[in-house]
C-alpha cells in the first residue's frame, strides 16, 4: 500500500495532465501478504511452511526440494493472499483517483507481467516455460467515454506501447 500512498500524493502534488505509473510487485515469491490478507487463505492448512518462504523459493524453482501436496497447497493459497493484497491496493489507488476527482477523466491499463505455474506442467513459478498459465495474463483497460464491456481476444502487451 506504501506505493499507492505515494503514488496518491505525487499526484496530489501534480497539475493536469499527469502520467502515472504504478507497479505493485505482489503477488512474487517469496509470499508476505499484506497484514490484513495474511492468513486469509492459509490459515489451517496442513503444513510445516512459514511466510515469507525465503530461501526455498530458489529451492523449489531449481527442483531441489519436491513439496508435498500439502505444501503446494498452502503455496497456492499464499499466492492467493498476495493476490488479493494486489486487489486492495488497485481499489485503493482507484478510491485514491475518486477523491481527488480524477479518476473519471482518466485513462487507465492495469495488468501484470507474468502469470505463476504451480507444478501444472512439472515446474514451479515462471521464467521456464510459455505455457498459458505463465503467459496469459489480464489487461483491464479503462478511459472516458469508452462503454465498460468484456472482450476476450488475446493481444500482445507490447500493444500498450
Amino acid at each position: 500500500m506504501a506505493t499507492v500512498e505515494k503514488a496518491l500524493a505525487w499526484l496530489e502534488s501534480e497539475s493536469e495532465p499527469a502520467f502515472l505509473l504504478v507497479h505493485i510487485m505482489e503477488p512474487h515469491a517469496d509470499y508476505e501478504p499484506a497484514e490484513a490478507f495474511r492468513g486469509r487463505f492459509t490459515s489451517g492448512l496442513p503444513t510445516g511452511l512459514k511466510l515469507p518462504l525465503g530461501e526455498l523459493v530458489g529451492q523449489l524453482i531449481a527442483g531441489k526440494v519436491v513439496p508435498s501436496d500439502e505444501d503446494k497447497a498452502f503455496i497456492r493459497a499464499a499466492y492467493d493472499e498476495e493476490v488479493l493484497s494486489a486487489d486492495a491496493a488497485v481499489g485503493a489507488l482507484v478510491d485514491g483517483m475518486r477523491k481527488a476527482g480524477r479518476f473519471d477523466r482518466a485513462t487507465m491499463a492495469i495488468t501484470s507481467d507474468h502469470g505463476e505455474e504451480f507444478w501444472d506442467f512439472g515446474a514451479y513459478e515462471h521464467g521456464h516455460t510459455t505455457m498459458t498459465p505463465v503467459i496469459q495474463v489480464p489487461l483491464i483497460l479503462k478511459a472516458p467515454e469508452v462503454v465498460p464491456g468484456e472482450n476476450a481476444t488475446i493481444v500482445s502487451l507490447s500493444a500498450l506501447f
